[in-house]
């Protein structure tokens, strides 16, 4: 997958914080999830979320973006609940 920035790496605080959890942390401005429970909590396998994310990067490298809305996609049809 290929974008037009360069995703900057974790710092060893929040690695050792991904790494001592159930798979994700909660900061007060993000959210880091690791690969594996993202991908369980979505029921993707490495190809679908693969596709699923080139989607998206390719329509930020367009600038086609969308307005966020947390409660708008709380109701989305495809949303898994997960403890957080």
């Amino acid at each position: 997958m290929e974008t037009d920035q360069k995703i900057p790496d974790l710092t060893p605080e929040q690695i050792q914080a991904l790494d001592s959890s159930v798979g994700i942390v909660k900061g007060e401005d993000y959210i880091l999830m690791k690969k594996s429970f993202f991908q369980n909590w979505c029921g993707l396998d490495d190809e679908n979320l693969s596709n699923k994310l080139k989607i998206g990067f390719d329509q930020a490298s367009r600038k086609e973006f969308i307005d966020w809305n947390p409660e708008e996609i709380k109701k989305g049809e495809n949303r898994q609940d997960a403890k957080f």
